[in-house]
């Protein structure tokens, strides 16, 4: 409805009111449209908001200022109030303001208002005038509106209502549906007390789904909140409508049925208020998902065409249903496209379709359905669907380009993974490794030739701790199912890698664990990219830093000195040097464990893969333990029977990594003189 005011244009429409004047090459329009509805219990007031947009088109740069704007409303004829704007808008951005009245609820006038919004299903709100001042640099323009603007406010401008379907199956003749209906709130809601629902609903062919069903529901809505209503309904329909139920399902994901109507009931205060709905179409939303359980499986050389026996559940639609022929795109979850997909000849056996299918790839590199190769299932999206069903004796040709999801589950073992450690290579600054790495693919359904060709990975500790990351490559075959690779690993410095280089050099087992692994196969000609959901552990037992007390000498002996010395041997089992910056021992009498001397060496680097004999390092005697060495000496024989030990502690850099080694040699005799 289009009317002139002042010579300046008014657009009208049902659900809210737009005041369009043209001045010059400015334009501005009023929008006014519910906004938010509260109960306060403590004053009985039913607060009731309203948003006033202002959208303004000024070409030409003038600021315009909505200096006033008082807006008269009247409830049915028995609520007036005015609503006006709090402070001044510049017009120059788009802009709003929300205007709340307050009715209270002991009022007469307020109750007969709830009483006619629940038995009526609305109510009318009139606007019957405006004052507009604008100012325009400093001149000011005033209009007045006395035009009457009738606004109808039902139910659906308060609730929204959405439903999906979860599934549908036959019984005893008839059939059952599952649906979730969901109400939530199009306005701003603040302590609403929802009693509960009654809902009837057809199908748009008049047969019913739902017929007078009750849920008490109970609760307070607040702010945004969404309510669900579980619905389980038995009818009898048409094999013909189930079949067109069906069918919109897998071509537009959604069918309609009719709300005939719908009760919500609330309460405001002391009043019990009914939202009224009828005769509303709802789009009842539904995602079959179909699963396939993958038996067999043969790759098509030269290695992009996969073809399987399978056994497929159609998940939400569980009524007698023949899916003679499948074809679509299958499509990674972020849409990109993978190949295609044909099935045919599903045959129904023992309740589940049962057939044969290949799968045809695009590219090179598969991440989203390689899963299936490691044992993991895939999921991935079928869309431009095209299927011919056989649904209660109908022949249907369905072509969709709605996505159904598509999962894809490997009941066999098509091969699995065995990694062991052959080799630790540290590099400078002691923060990188090479590992030597040994792969088995076990293989199991596959008969072609799988080789690894990639991998990366963070690694774990014990604890869980990450320590790492790497990545390996270079794989050379050297048996039937065994492979050697490069593994470049990226070290976090840190106690706990400290920690894993002691119990390595103490010659201890050690576990890893691998995380976040994805492994790139190659099958034929093609490459294959999977990710392994699992924690692989990964034991190495470590090489022992040796040190060994060769030799203890005694040169010379009195009642008050000794002069002693020892000789040692090192040995590095490592690719890499070590470096010892300091090593402090102690040397014991292996007749009752007394400490007799000490030493220290320091700075002795010793290369990979090598040992060093270190000869000739002098042990400090205190003339206060010179009596353990002499009482072994035989003044009669001139000899000296004795046993000793060592304890070594030995402080070891690893390029930028420091660890502590403590050892207990074996018991020697010493040598005298």
């Amino acid at each position: 409805l289009k009317l002139n005011l002042f010579n300046k244009e008014i657009n009208l429409n049902m659900k809210k009111f737009n005041v369009k004047f043209d001045w010059y090459k400015t334009g501005l329009e009023i929008n006014v449209i519910p906004y938010s509805l509260a109960y306060n219990d403590n004053d009985k007031n039913l607060e009731v908001g309203f948003k006033f947009t202002f959208n303004t088109i000024n070409i030409t740069g003038i600021p315009v200022i909505v200096k006033k704007l008082i807006a008269e409303l009247n409830f049915e004829n028995k609520i007036r109030f005015n609503q006006s704007i709090i402070t001044q808008i510049d017009l120059t951005n788009q802009t709003n303001f929300v205007s709340k009245v307050k009715l209270n609820t002991l009022d007469p006038a307020t109750e007969s208002l709830i009483k006619r919004f629940s038995q009526e299903g609305y109510i009318n709100l009139e606007i019957e005038r405006m004052w507009i001042t604008l100012q325009v640099y400093n001149k000011e323009i005033n209009y007045v509106s006395n035009i009457k603007i009738n606004l109808r406010i039902s139910p659906l401008d308060i609730l929204n209502i959405i439903a999906k379907m979860e599934k549908v199956t036959q019984t005893d003749g008839k059939f059952k549906i599952d649906l979730e209906i969901q109400l939530s709130s199009k306005i701003t809601i603040e302590n609403l007390f929802v009693k509960n629902a009654l809902l009837t609903i057809l199908t748009v062919e008049g047969d019913k789904v739902l017929e007078n069903f009750t849920q008490n529901l109970n609760k307070v809505l607040k702010g945004n909140e969404t309510i669900n209503l579980n619905v389980t309904s038995i009818v009898k329909i048409s094999d013909n409508l189930l079949s067109k139920i069906i069918k919109d399902f897998f071509e537009k994901g959604q069918t309609e049925l009719i709300i005939l109507n719908a009760d919500v009931s609330i309460k405001i205060g002391n009043f019990d208020v009914t939202l009224k709905i009828r005769n509303v179409t709802l789009s009842v939303m539904f995602l079959p998902m179909i699963n396939i359980i993958i038996e067999k499986i043969r790759i098509i050389q030269p290695g992009n065409k996969i073809s399987i026996s399978y056994t497929l559940n159609l998940y939400g639609i569980e009524v007698p249903i023949n899916i003679i022929e499948l074809n679509g795109i299958i499509r990674d979850l972020d849409l990109n496209n993978l190949g295609s997909l044909s099935f045919k000849n599903l045959k129904l056996e023992g309740g589940v379709l049962k057939g044969e299918g290949e799968i045809d790839l695009l590219g090179k590199n598969y991440k989203a359905i390689s899963k299936i190769f490691f044992g993991y299932n895939a999921t991935v999206y079928l869309s431009n669907l095209t299927t011919k069903l056989e649904i209660s004796g109908n022949l249907y040709e369905i072509k969709t380009a709605k996505t159904v999801f598509l999962t894809l589950n490997p009941k066999i073992e098509l091969f699995n993974i065995n990694v062991s450690i052959k080799d630790i290579i540290l590099k400078e600054p002691g923060s990188v490794a090479d590992i030597m790495i040994s792969v088995k693919l076990l293989k199991g359904e596959i008969k072609e030739n799988v080789e690894p060709y990639n991998s990366t990975f963070i690694i774990l500790d014990e604890l869980g701790l990450e320590i790492g990351k790497g990545i390996a490559s270079n794989f050379k075959r050297i048996s039937q199912t065994e492979y050697e690779g490069l593994a470049k690993i990226e070290l976090k410095n840190g106690t706990r890698l400290n920690k894993i280089a002691e119990t390595l050099a103490q010659g201890k087992i050690v576990p890893f664990y691998a995380r976040n692994i994805t492994l790139i196969v190659k099958i034929g000609e093609y490459f294959y990219e999977g990710y392994i959901p699992i924690d692989l552990e990964i034991k190495y037992k470590g090489l022992p830093i040796e040190i060994n007390l060769i030799k203890l000498r005694v040169t010379q002996l009195s009642s008050s000195y000794a002069n002693v010395y020892i000789d040692v041997n090192i040995t590095n089992p490592y690719s890499f040097p070590i470096y010892i910056d300091v090593a402090d021992f102690k040397v014991y009498d292996a007749y009752d464990n007394k400490q007799f001397g000490y030493g220290e060496i320091q700075n002795i680097l010793i290369e990979g893969k090598s040992y060093r004999i270190l000869n000739n390092i002098t042990v400090t005697i205190p003339t206060y333990w010179v009596n353990i060495i002499t009482r072994h000496y035989s003044e009669t024989t001139s000899t000296l029977n004795m046993n000793a030990y060592a304890e070594i502690r030995l402080s070891i850099l690893i390029y930028s990594l420091k660890i502590f080694l403590e050892y207990k040699t074996e018991t020697i005799n010493v040598i005298y003189p």
